[in-house]
Order: C-alpha cells, then structure tokens, then sequence
C-alpha cells in the first residue's frame, strides 16, 4: 500500500509539495541552520573526517526538530491523504 500511495504523490507532484513544505518550515524554524552548524563544528572537532559520524549525529538531531512542524507537516500529510481517498 506504501508504494501506490507514494507513487501516486510523485506522479501527482504532491510528494514535491509536501517535501518543499518540510524543508520551508525546518528552514523557518532553524532547524537547517541548526543542523547545518552542528555538522560543521562536529566535523572541524574530528581527527578523522568520517562521514558516517556525521550523518549518524544529523539523524540524531531530527529528534530536536519542534513539535510544531511535526503537528503541521502530520496535519499536510493527512490532508493530502485524505483528498487521495476522496478522489
């Protein structure tokens, strides 16, 4: 079910909609700037540079993302969903 429903949101450009959505809301919060700052200061404190470590410490910090675009975004998808079944 995951499939037909994802690929009917890229078919549909809503899947573009909702990442631009995310993406405007993380960038509105400074979330990104944030994210963007972290990795720059973890990578400068390494010895050696591991990109893994990196990405390991971005996943980490999605926890820190604000309730408010987490109840936001739920609220996109839902509606989104919710036309896809209406249709």
């Amino acid at each position: 079910m995951y499939e037909a429903v994802h690929r009917q949101l890229v078919e549909t450009g809503e899947w573009d909609r909702l990442l631009a959505a995310l993406n405007r809301m993380l960038s509105e919060s400074g979330w990104t700037d944030d994210m963007r700052n972290r990795s720059r200061e973890k990578a400068r404190s390494m010895q050696q540079l591991s990109f893994k470590t990196i990405l390991d410490d971005i996943q980490a910090g999605t926890a820190t993302v604000s309730p408010q675009v987490k109840v936001e975004m739920m609220k996109l998808i839902r509606e989104t969903l919710e036309q896809f079944v209406e249709a």
